[in-house]
């Protein structure tokens, strides 16, 4: 959603560090962290690619952008369940189906007051296919 920006993913640092998705994130969080720093102490755009379901994940992780100050824009992505599994079996390390289901038990999309901007992308129930053709 954000062509050309640099980005920090947390599935990447979880490779790095070669941490399973349902496995504790502190280590993945923590570097992660650090590098949102160095972009944000040299006042850089960056995209944060994380999946923060919770709007308490979401109102820790905005509350530490906007402490440099950053503006901060939420983009939501919503797919369908079959949609759904059929990513998650295409990762190269799948998220382990119980911690899917803890994912979705605090799930909840973001109002408009959690950030400056939120943006909510919902699929077209009829689309599975990943990636997009």
């Amino acid at each position: 959603h954000q062509p050309g920006l640099p980005v920090v993913a947390l599935d990447d640092i979880r490779d790095q560090l070669d941490l399973d998705p349902g496995e504790r994130q502190g280590a993945v969080v923590s570097a992660a962290r650090e590098r949102a720093r160095e972009f944000l102490r040299s006042a850089r755009p960056f995209a944060w690619n994380a999946t923060n379901i919770s709007r308490h994940l979401r109102a820790s992780l905005v509350d530490f952008l906007t402490s440099y100050p950053a503006r901060v824009h939420l983009v939501y992505l919503e797919v369908t369940p079959a949609a759904q599994e059929q990513r998650n079996r295409a990762r190269d390390r799948a998220v382990p189906r119980a911690a899917v289901a803890r994912m979705l038990d605090r799930w909840a999309p973001p109002s408009p007051a959690e950030a400056h901007r939120v943006t909510h992308v919902v699929a077209d129930p009829g689309e599975v296919a990943w990636p997009p053709a």
